[in-house]
C-alpha cells in the first residue's frame, strides 16, 4: 500500500511528504520539487502525518560499516576521528557521531543511505541545516569554527 500525499509534522515544522514512484520511497517536497530525485510534484496533500521515531542507528554493524567506508575520517573537516580541539580554553576530544544527510527532523529517515559518520564538533556546528552543495557545507563549518575561536590541535 502506497501512503497518501500529506503534510508531515516534525515538531513545529510542516513539510509536504509524498511517495516517489521513481525512487520507491517517501520524499519531502519543497517548493514543488521532490527532494529525492528533483522531479516536480503537483499532488494535493490528503492527510496530515504526525512524525515520530527513533533517531539513533541501533544496528551496531551498520554504524561500523559507515565509519569503515569513510576510512575513520570526518568528511566535513577531513580529520581522523578522535582528534583534539581547543574551545574556550578547554581541550576536547572529538567523538564519532552519525549525522543525517537530510536532517532527521525533516525526513525521519534512518536508512544507511541518509547517514554519514562525522566528528562531534562538525555535527554540532551543522545542526539541522540543509545545504545545496557539500562545498557550501564545508565552507559554512570552517567559518563557524573560525567565528567560535575553535582551534584543531591534532
Amino acid at each position: 500500500m502506497v501512503p497518501k500525499p500529506g503534510i508531515a509534522i516534525y515538531g513545529s515544522v510542516e513539510i509536504k511528504r509524498v511517495f516517489c514512484y521513481k525512487c520507491k520511497s517517501m520524499a519531502l517536497v519543497i517548493e514543488g520539487i521532490k527532494q529525492c530525485c528533483g522531479d516536480e510534484d503537483n499532488s494535493f496533500p490528503e492527510i496530515t502525518y504526525k512524525m515520530s521515531g527513533s533517531r539513533g542507528i541501533k544496528l551496531h554493524y551498520v554504524r561500523k560499516k559507515i565509519i569503515k567506508e569513510q576510512n575513520n575520517t570526518c568528511p566535513y573537516c577531513d580529520k581522523q576521528f578522535g582528534y583534539f580541539y581547543l574551545r574556550k580554553g578547554k581541550t576536547i576530544k572529538s567523538t564519532i557521531h552519525i549525522d543525517h544527510k537530510i536532517p532527521f527532523s525533516f525526513s525521519q529517515d534512518n536508512k544507511k543511505e541518509n547517514c554519514i559518520a562525522c566528528c562531534s564538533l562538525c555535527n554540532s556546528l551543522k545542526s539541522d541545516i540543509i545545504f545545496d552543495t557539500f562545498d557550501e557545507l564545508k565552507e559554512y563549518l570552517n567559518e563557524k569554527r573560525k567565528n567560535k575561536g575553535i582551534k584543531v590541535l591534532s
